[in-house]
């Protein structure tokens, strides 16, 4: 899974809501369909994608490190899980594994 395939950041937006917007076609930011929401989610989300752009572009993985419910950080891997550790932050609650 892909950072952009991931609501879960914004407040509001559970598993259960993002399970709904992947079954209503909204499997990734470019898909998403703000009428499949409330308003104000929807607003919210679009907000969260324009940010998240931005920092994804940037490669800055210490946003997205910050957003992530700490149990939804391993949807970080397939964007910068081959970065060199000095470029992502190093926080108590990070394991970095190396494999050769």
């Amino acid at each position: 899974m892909r950072i952009e395939n991931s609501f879960i950041p914004v407040g509001g937006v559970g598993e259960k809501t993002e399970r709904k917007l992947w079954a209503n076609g909204a499997t990734d930011w470019d898909c998403f369909d703000p009428s499949l929401v409330g308003p104000t989610t929807g607003e919210k989300i679009e907000s969260f994608i324009d940010t998240a752009r931005d920092h994804l572009a940037a490669e800055n993985p210490d946003f997205f490190d910050q957003v992530f419910p700490s149990s939804e950080r391993w949807r970080l891997y397939e964007n910068f899980g081959t970065m060199p550790v000095s470029s992502i932050s190093r926080r108590p609650d990070w394991t970095n594994t190396a494999t050769w």
